[in-house]
């Protein structure tokens, strides 16, 4: 029994003793701080990607209304008209309006396809309605080939003809 009491007495004794324990501490605690530091620039670079992206994303955003707008402001080309049909090749043209000119990094394509205002099908070439589906497709930095399917961002919307028979109108009072 003497040899058990003297053992938990050693024991004792090297609990109270706490030469060295601040050493383990700073060490652990540095192994911490390494641990959390490393994860930083992993954390930053993720966060600066996004912001790239948010831009890129606001840039087309900002490219597509103004493409819509200067159509807009575009007098209607007709599907049919006969300028553009080709007579080497028997085919009719696609219809184009005139493009804003995108920064340096990005490029825009726009499709002008007739349809039918009704049921909102496309017509065969050569037809046109007076109605026609704009699709303007934005290639950003990332994406700057237009022959790739990588779009940063594509838009559809409607051009309507005017009625030129119009020649008078009144407003009531």
């Amino acid at each position: 029994m003497l040899k058990y009491l003297s053992w938990i007495y050693q024991k004792a004794r090297l609990l109270k003793d706490r030469t060295g324990t601040t050493l383990v501490e700073v060490a652990i605690s540095v192994s911490v701080l390494g641990i959390m530091a490393s994860t930083v620039p992993g954390v930053m670079v993720l966060i600066m990607d996004r912001q790239f992206q948010h831009n890129e994303e606001q840039i087309a955003e900002n490219l597509t209304r103004s493409q819509f707008e200067f159509i807009k402001s575009q007098d209607y080309v007709w599907g049919n008209d006969t300028e553009l049909y080709d007579y080497e090749t028997g085919h009719w043209k696609r219809v184009t309006y005139n493009l804003v000119e995108p920064p340096s990094n990005y490029r825009i394509r726009v499709l002008a396809d007739p349809i039918n205002p009704e049921t909102g099908e496309a017509l065969n070439s050569g037809e046109d309605m007076g109605t026609q589906l704009i699709t303007v497709t934005v290639f950003g930095y990332r994406y700057f080939t237009e022959e790739s399917s990588n779009w940063l961002l594509r838009t559809t919307g409607y051009k309507l003809a005017q009625s030129p028979e119009i020649t008078s109108y009144e407003v009531a009072h």
